[in-house]
């Protein structure tokens, strides 16, 4: 499954570390994710689907969900230290490895939970409600991958966020096919602000 996206290089080398990352939106539930796979960055990924697609001048939804099965390993290439710019990543790393829990459902790797999968839609359309929240400040970071396009263009920006939390809210969770289906939406949301706003790494 992995063939898909061989070309796509690890943002830094690991060796055994075992990352856990925690968000919790004030009075609402907490969402917890943990992962001991290699990082990548959730930019790579996404492209590097969309780009193989491209080459195919097809996309299959097979292709589609197995790509995304490898976010499951997805965090934010650096830790900032300053604190607001670290929440950022926080969360980006709270919507990356939810997608990666539904990528390794639609693609076959673990099998379909439904109450699993709606655990995860619900988790990213909740942090996608907080991007606008989390990126108002304009804080800075030597690890801060934003370009300071998001605050010159803060309308366009808002509308992207908008768009991930509409495609995490219109997947249906409650069968494998909706789930298979709902992962382009989520993945293109994705691409679309990254490309634009993010600093490739």
């Amino acid at each position: 499954m992995f063939t898909l996206c061989s070309n796509i290089a690890p943002s830094r080398p690991e060796s055994s570390r075992k990352p856990q990352f925690s968000v919790n939106w004030g009075k609402s539930p907490s969402y917890q994710v943990t992962t001991s796979l290699p990082r990548f960055t959730l930019t790579s990924i996404v492209t590097g689907l969309f780009q193989q697609g491209a080459r195919t001048m097809k996309f299959s939804t097979k292709a589609l969900v197995l790509g995304f099965a490898m976010v499951a390993s997805v965090a934010i290439a650096a830790e900032a230290t300053d604190p607001t710019v670290k929440a950022r990543q926080e969360l980006m790393d709270t919507i990356a490895m939810n997608t990666g829990i539904l990528g390794k459902m639609a693609g076959g790797e673990t099998a379909f939970d439904a109450a699993a999968a709606d655990g995860a839609k619900v988790a990213i359309a909740a942090a996608a409600a907080e991007i606008a929240a989390k990126f108002e400040p304009q804080a800075t970071d030597p690890k801060s991958t934003s370009k300071p396009d998001i605050w010159t263009n803060w309308e366009d920006f808002v509308k992207k966020g908008d768009a991930l939390k509409a495609a995490a809210e219109g997947m249906d969770a409650t069968t494998l096919e909706g789930v298979q289906a709902g992962m382009g939406g989520i993945g293109g949301a994705c691409k679309d602000c990254h490309t634009t706003y993010r600093i490739p790494s």
